[in-house]
């Protein structure tokens, strides 16, 4: 059992974060308490992250393009001949729906039901195998494909 540092509350191991390192020696901090002070955190330095994932982006520039261009011929690879005018405009109209979401500051992201690279099973780049859900759901679901949905 271990005593948070900022509450004193005693808990089991498995509440509590990473041990952190600081001045006064080893710490330890259960991880609401660590979600709160990373809150705080966020909210008092929002320009210093945003130089910092600003320097971040360009430091892995190479890395990051040679990920969006993989992405690119992957989803070229699996959108098939037959689709025409009207599947490519449903495909567009998805994306442009998910954009204005995301534009009014929601988190929105247009996720493949079927994964294109899936370990099971393998989806197309077409409009009924697209579906557009909250930025959360997605990075849940991953690569995986749910039958029941």
């Amino acid at each position: 059992m271990k005593r948070c540092c900022i509450c004193k509350q005693t808990m089991s191991s498995a509440m509590f974060s990473k041990n952190r390192t600081c001045k006064d020696g080893l710490r330890t901090e259960c991880k609401e308490c660590m979600k709160q002070y990373k809150l705080k955190y966020n909210a008092a330095n929002k320009q210093k992250i945003a130089e910092y994932k600003k320097l971040w982006r360009l430091k892995r520039r190479p890395v990051i393009n040679a990920y969006n261009a993989a992405h690119k011929v992957i989803k070229l690879k699996r959108t098939p001949a037959w689709l025409n005018a009207g599947h490519l405009f449903e495909l567009e109209c998805i994306y442009t729906y998910a954009h204005a979401l995301n534009s009014v500051g929601l988190h929105y992201h247009v996720d493949h039901r079927i994964p294109l690279q899936g370990e099971v099973v393998s989806g197309l780049h077409v409009p009924e195998n697209l579906q557009v859900i909250t930025a959360e759901e997605n990075l849940k679901k991953g690569n995986k494909y749910d039958e029941t949905s």
